[in-house]
């Protein structure tokens, strides 16, 4: 992220900026290194919960660990669990409007279950 070995900002409007840049500048190890502080500061993460736990498939869990997505924000983890139904054997889906603060995860949080649905 360019702090060498100077520890890294406190400040989430300097962390979400950086994250912005970082993004912008397809610099996706940086990003992820700061949206999990992002997230460890606002207390948005969502647990230590494996991806695949949340239903997704393998393939999907391991581009989500390289592109640095080690675990959910607690949206996508909700998200997750909430807009898929698994009952009898039978996956029942459902629409959702998700408010959550910008930077919080609801862009992957909507995309997540689409997904996951290409691999059905």
């Amino acid at each position: 992220t360019g702090f060498g070995s100077a520890p890294m900002p406190d400040d989430l409007n300097l962390l979400e900026t950086l994250l912005y840049d970082a993004v912008q500048r397809e610099d996706y190890a940086a990003a992820a290194e700061l949206r999990d502080r992002i997230g460890w500061l606002s207390g948005a993460r969502g647990g230590d919960t494996d991806w695949r736990e949340l239903g997704l498939p393998e393939w999907l869990s391991d581009w989500l660990g390289r592109l640095g997505y080690s675990w959910g924000t607690r949206v996508q983890v909700q998200a997750l669990r909430g807009l898929t139904e698994i009952s009898g054997g039978q996956t029942r889906h459902r629409d959702a409007a998700i408010v959550a603060p910008t930077g919080s995860g609801k862009t992957l949080a909507y995309l997540l279950p689409l997904l996951r649905r290409f691999s059905e």
